[in-house]
């Protein structure tokens, strides 16, 4: 599947999956409306289903995709669980690959993007983005048997577990400290 076709079938397949079934989605970015609208709808179907979204935390709270913030508040709104991780430090990676650099604290990315539905998964390079939509991604839909389907859910537990919560409150206030660094150096580009 092309990115449109990826987002569209994981769309359509949420809307008509069984109130019981699990709603799990990992992405690196994640901006696009009518997913937002579809997993909020999913879990005011029924406030136990379980919905739970995990993001790269340094798209969420500082990357290029200016919807993020504000789409993930209003899953948190709706009743979608919501975390955040990174992935690993970076350095000792370099450094087995035989390039040792020293690069501080700076960890890798959670650049998966898949969305599991029951007993299916959308899985490939299609980010959940307005973007991808133009972009050539390849994804796959696929259909999973009670052992792949166990296989799925535990590698995102692994994945889950790992991660942390994320609420509103610290959106919003990394929202206005972005904002305010903005207008700082906006003001001190004026006073030169």
């Amino acid at each position: 599947l092309n990115g449109a076709e990826t987002q569209d079938a994981a769309i359509k397949a949420i809307e008509e999956s069984p109130l019981d079934s699990s709603i799990r989605l990992m992405a690196y970015t994640f901006d696009y409306q009518p997913l937002v609208v579809v997993l909020c709808a999913a879990k005011a179907g029924t406030t136990t289903r379980r919905v739970e979204v995990v993001l790269d935390k340094n798209q969420t709270f500082a990357g290029q995709t200016r919807q993020q913030n504000s789409m993930v508040r209003q899953l948190i709104e709706a009743g979608v669980h919501v975390r955040c991780i990174q992935g690993f430090l970076l350095s000792p990676v370099y450094a087995q690959a035989g390039r040792p650099i020293a690069m501080g604290g700076l960890k890798g990315a959670l650049h998966a993007k898949t969305c599991i539905i029951g007993k299916q998964a959308f899985v490939g390079s299609t980010n959940w983005t307005v973007s991808s939509r133009g972009n050539n991604e390849c994804s796959m839909h696929v259909m999973m048997d009670d052992k792949h389907e166990r296989q799925f859910h535990t590698f995102f537990d692994r994945v889950w577990d790992a991660a942390v919560d994320v609420s509103s409150k610290e959106l919003i206030d990394k929202m206005s400290g972005n904002i305010r660094i903005k207008n700082e150096k906006k003001l001190a580009q004026q006073l030169v």
